[in-house]
């Protein structure tokens, strides 16, 4: 029902707060601040600018957590005979 729905960002808020509030740590988690542990996100489409029906198909480009980095990299070549992807994954400690 669209008149029940939640906007984008309180969903996001939602879900990044109240995780970290549901596990006591909301006063090192939760947020981007000084002294706080961060795990970040980017996205292949900014999802505050897309249709919400459209969001599932956003893919995720890169994930840092608090220890590792992780990096999909998908790389496609196109030659006039041939379509060519390959996905490299590697993770690094930091």
């Amino acid at each position: 029902m669209p008149e029940q729905k939640i906007s984008v960002k309180n969903t996001l808020i939602a879900y990044i707060q109240g995780g970290a509030f549901s596990s006591k740590e909301e006063n090192i988690k939760g947020r981007i601040m000084a002294g706080f542990f961060a795990d970040i996100t980017v996205f292949s489409q900014n999802l505050f600018d897309i249709p919400t029906n459209e969001i599932y198909k956003t893919k995720v480009l890169l994930t840092i957590l608090i220890a590792r980095l992780f990096i999909r990299i998908r790389l496609v070549c196109s030659s006039a005979s041939s379509l060519n992807v390959k996905t490299f994954s590697f993770s690094t400690g930091l």
